[in-house]
């Protein structure tokens, strides 16, 4: 997935920051929140979800996430409205 955002500076000393809100739809974009935006939201659930290490690359390099281990953290999300 390709994701088009900016980086912040982040809370902690080694932490990286980056946001990208909404998917990279716009506000005014009639497919926010509709049906290609759930199946891209999904997908990238999917892809946090999956037990496996992620790879995040850019123009400068690229850096492997090892997986998350966080128990329950999709149905979480989920009664959040997410």
């Amino acid at each position: 997935m390709k994701f088009q955002g900016e980086f912040q500076e982040p809370e902690a000393d080694d932490a990286t920051a980056f946001v990208q809100w909404d998917l990279g739809f716009s506000r005014q974009d009639p497919e926010l929140f509709g049906k290609r935006w759930k199946r891209m939201y999904l997908r990238l659930l999917d892809l946090i979800g999956s037990g496996q290490a992620l790879t995040m690359s850019s123009r400068e390099g690229s850096c492997r996430l090892p997986a998350p281990d966080v128990t329950g953290w999709k149905n979480s999300l989920a009664k959040c409205g997410g």
